[in-house]
């Protein structure tokens, strides 16, 4: 994994309600940013893809897919682990959606912004259990393709 906790925080709400929380960002230590003192998406030079300065997990890249992450997946926020996040996806083509993942005992996913000219989109993906370790993330995150696939056919032009 190369990504590095920050000191930025980002309040994440679950977009089917309930309570939004509090999550420490991280951020790709390969990455070097105009300002440091400020977080990526306000430091990001001019012309950088979305999720500039977040990290791509390649652990979890898969048939091309590729999980990148906002706040930190392995932060608990409860006894069980991780039940919210920001993330993003990269599509084999090197676009990006953004992603947002709630625990909820249906597995479901959702629209919840249309493409923008710089994402193809923003998801909610559902799991089925807090994230602990990597492997959560990525066992999570294959489940997802199928979906994310039939999205990106949907809205990527």
């Amino acid at each position: 994994m190369a990504f590095k906790r920050s000191k930025f925080r980002s309040r994440v709400e679950p977009p089917v309600g309930g309570k939004g929380l509090w999550k420490k960002m991280v951020l790709d230590e390969n990455v070097e940013l105009n300002d440091p003192s400020k977080p990526p998406f306000i430091s990001a030079p001019p012309g950088s893809k979305p999720y500039y300065g977040h990290p791509l997990l390649e652990e979890t890249r898969t048939d091309g897919w590729c999980l990148g992450i906002v706040t930190d997946p392995f932060e608990p926020d409860c006894a069980e682990g991780c039940t919210i996040g920001d993330a993003f996806v990269e599509a084999p083509d090197g676009s990006r959606a953004g992603l947002v993942w709630t625990v909820e005992p249906t597995p479901r996913f959702a629209v919840l912004c249309e493409p923008d000219g710089e994402r193809w989109g923003v998801f909610h993906f559902s799991v089925l259990r807090p994230i602990t370790t990597m492997e959560d993330l990525q066992e999570a995150f294959v489940v997802m393709v199928p979906a994310l696939e039939m999205l990106y056919e949907r809205f990527h032009s």
